[in-house]
């Protein structure tokens, strides 16, 4: 291989490598903020949560807003086996 041509591959070599070093430290500062915004979000719920708590007594949404039981489709033998499974409980 003539010198022309090998200096050419160096420098694209040297080249790929130095973006490569940008990139994995690009990747490594975008993977430290989200977890630095990960720790902080968790940190603000806790919070909320332990406020909350304390402010509240009673569990649950304080609209009064329930929601809706949802009807099982059972046929007559399925109900009369699981109740039967609740009654041995």
């Amino acid at each position: 291989m003539k010198p022309k041509k090998l200096k050419k591959k160096i420098q694209q070599l040297e080249k790929r490598l130095r973006e490569g070093s940008e990139k994995l430290t690009e990747l490594k500062h975008k993977l430290q903020q989200a977890e630095t915004a990960k720790a902080l979000k968790a940190a603000r719920e806790s919070a909320a949560r332990a406020t909350a708590s304390v402010g509240t007594k009673s569990p649950g949404p304080t609209t009064g807003a329930k929601k809706p039981q949802r009807k099982l489709n059972l046929s007559p033998e399925r109900r009369a086996q699981l109740s039967g499974a609740m009654k041995a409980r």
